[in-house]
């Protein structure tokens, strides 16, 4: 669970200057998605960014295919990528990675991903620190949507 999981920073000097993907972007800009998923997968971003661009996980250059990503770590399994957010599901499916507003703010389109973890808490891979899930819940609508993937037993 995520008690388990380690903290990482996509900032993080480590792997922040690596381009993402296939794209001219970094890491450490724009690689919250696969932060996220480094968090729940147990490895490093550089890792994981390693494994997508091998499995080409990755479309127009640095976006995650969310049904690929399984290719790149055969042992989860994809459950589904849902574009509106649900609390009861994200609850039931702790750890859950949800899409947040970035800078709380209606105004712009900025996304941002972080990791539900329960408790009200979540793991956010821009500060590379746990916060209150409060941190992002600015507005009605700044919860974006999530995503869902599962060990396989």
């Amino acid at each position: 669970g995520a008690d388990k999981m380690i903290l990482l920073s996509q900032r993080d000097p480590r792997w922040a200057n690596i381009k993402l993907g296939t794209s001219n972007v970094t890491i450490g800009g724009y690689g919250c998605t696969i932060t996220c998923l480094s968090m729940l997968f147990g490895v490093t971003p550089d890792e994981t960014n390693r494994r997508m661009i091998k499995a080409q996980a990755f479309s127009q250059g640095n976006l995650v295919i969310w049904a690929k990503v399984p290719l790149a770590f055969p042992e989860w399994a994809f459950v589904k990528r849902v574009n509106f957010y649900d609390n009861n599901d994200v609850k039931a499916n702790v750890p859950c990675l949800v899409e947040v507003d970035f800078d709380g703010t209606p105004r712009t389109d900025d996304r941002h991903w972080v990791i539900f973890i329960g408790n009200r808490e979540l793991l956010d891979p821009w500060t590379g620190t746990p916060r209150p899930t409060s941190a992002y819940v600015k507005f009605e609508d700044s919860l974006k949507g999530y995503a869902i993937y599962k060990k396989k037993r």
